[in-house]
Order: C-alpha cells, then structure tokens, then sequence
C-alpha cells in the first residue's frame, strides 16, 4: 500500500467514524421561535424584524408562534421540553428570571437551568415619570421631596412583582425614602393613575403615548434605570447619575433547550449578531426602546445571575410574592 492509498484509506476512516451530524448544514428547515407573549407588542416586533435577515444569511424561514400564558412562562417551558436540536427556540427577557420565584403558580422553570442562552438580543430602559405636581425636574429633587413626605409617595405598576414594582422598592431601599406601592392591571392604567394625580409616580417602560404625554407637560420624565444614557430617550439622564450603582435594565434574549448542540448555538449566535448589526435593524430597534445589543452566550447567563443577585435580598426582604 503505497502512501496515497495509505492516506486515503485513514481520511475515508475518519470520515466514517465522524457522526453525520457533522456534515449537516444547519438549517436545514424552518426555524420555529416561541414568543412567550401576544403577537403586536414591543416583544413581538423585536424578533420579527430579524425574520428577512435570518432567511437571506440561511436560506430557512424565522417562523414565530405567539404563545402567552403564566406571565410568558408557559411558552418558554414549552421551548424547554423541545428536542434540543436548534428548530425551537424561545424569546426569554429579563422579568422570566424572578417571575417563577415571586409567582410560583407559574409552574417550576429556571431561566438559567432549563435553557441555553443563545444571544442577547436588545436591552432598554425603565423611566421615571411623575406627575407634574411633584416638585422638581430631576432625581435629585424628587428624591428630596420624598424624603420630606413621611408618609411616602404612592406609585403605580402594572402589577405586584413587576419590573416597575421592584426598580421602585430597590430606589426607595438605595435612597431611604419610603415609597407605597399601587398595582394596576396593565400599563395603560398605570400611567392613567399617575396622568390623574391618583398616584404620585411610575417607574415604566417607554412608549409613543408616555412620550405625547411629556411633551404636553402632562408628565414629567426624570430618568432612566440603565447605567448610562440611552439613545432610546435622548437627553434624559440616567437614575444611576444621582444615586450611584443603581442600574434595571429590561433585556431581552434568544434561547435554546438546555443541550443544543455548541455548533447550533455558535451558528445561531452568528446569524443573529450579523443581523442586529445591521444599522436599519439597529435603528428599528430604536424605535420600539430598545438598543440591539449582540452578545456571546455567556453575557446572558452572567445577565441572568444579575438578576438574582439584584431581586432577590428586595423579594426576600419586602415578601414580595403573588400567592
């Protein structure tokens, strides 16, 4: 056997012995992605403005299916249980990795545990809004006047164990001022309460109709929770400005069953950063509050544990739990 043929013969071995999920092409087929929650939200759009990149780079569809329920549990437990092959994949955000904990009707999952991340996706921030009757056009002044307030300021949340809830009970722990919580059943009438003077502020997301109502001086907008300025609302400081460390950001992120493949989630992870690269994607994103931020698998899985480290002395410490 001369070498040539001594050769061959050890490439045709090795061939052979390779499982032959290391000649597929991934994709192959659509790509399924779950998102936990109504189709026509901020959520929604977020994924759905990446579905003509991610045909044009693989050649396979993006198909989305809106699944809500459990406060968006439900659709990532559904991702969890699927084959962990890279065709089901789910839409997680920041809010998934308390909401088993503060409502454990939701059913057992763990953000962290029962899934791969895959990439960030985006994050945005919270605001401060107030009611114009509140002293004051910044942070500083309104944390001033609530320290003055003995019986504390009354804010409104969409609801007890929700980003708003807990960024005001860590802002009033940070701050020593003492804050009483008002849930309402959505954001809409949230900001109504506050639009009416029922409650003194709001700690929320951003939105078309929050910014209307600033710009009529029905409300006041006096900063955002991520650690630095954001070009989501441009020109409004950052909380963490006047009261240092403090820092919520909303973030949302792509996820796998636990035990995808690393060469579909190292695929996946490719796809979708060149995708919200993209300066168009980049600048939509905008628009809908967030800013596209790309990042390894690992940066999600260190987001995830933030979270735990931030929310759960506050859950822990004000019982904060939906029975």
């Amino acid at each position: 056997m001369n070498r040539l043929t001594r050769l061959c013969a050890t490439l045709l071995s090795l061939a052979i012995a390779l499982p032959l999920s290391a000649f597929a092409a991934y994709p192959e087929k659509p790509v399924r992605v779950i998102i936990p929650y109504p189709p026509g939200g901020t959520i929604d759009a977020l994924m759905r403005a990446l579905q003509p990149r991610f045909l044009q780079m693989t050649g396979q569809p993006l198909v989305i299916e809106n699944k809500p329920g459990a406060a968006g549990i439900s659709g990532m437990q559904e991702v969890a249980r699927a084959a962990p092959d890279g065709y089901t994949l789910g839409q997680a955000n920041s809010g998934m990795v308390m909401t088993p904990v503060i409502q454990p009707s939701v059913g057992n999952f763990d953000l962290g545990r029962d899934m791969s991340p895959v990439c960030m996706l985006s994050f945005g921030p919270l605001v401060l809004f107030t009611n114009p009757r509140v002293p004051g056009n910044d942070v500083a002044a309104f944390i001033a006047y609530a320290k003055t307030r003995p019986d504390g300021l009354n804010y409104s949340s969409t609801g007890l164990g929700g980003a708003g809830h807990l960024a005001a009970e860590l802002l009033s722990q940070m701050t020593g001022t003492k804050f009483v919580h008002i849930p309402y059943k959505g954001n809409a009438p949230a900001t109504l309460a506050v639009l009416q003077g029922e409650v003194d502020f709001l700690i929320s997301t951003i939105s078309d109709a929050a910014l209307q109502n600033v710009e009529s001086k029905k409300l006041k907008m006096l900063g955002v929770t991520t650690r630095a300025a954001t070009p989501v609302v441009p020109g409004v400081p950052p909380v963490a400005a006047t009261v240092p460390g403090f820092d919520v950001p909303v973030w949302v992120s792509l996820m796998a069953p636990r035990n995808t493949p690393p060469e579909v989630i190292a695929t996946l992870n490719r796809v979708i950063t060149a995708a919200l690269n993209d300066p168009e994607i980049r600048k939509r994103y905008e628009t809908f509050g967030f800013v596209a931020n790309p990042s390894a698998p690992a940066a999600v899985t260190e987001a995830i544990q933030k979270e735990l480290t931030t929310w759960m002395p506050i859950v822990k410490s004000r019982n904060i739990i939906v029975n």
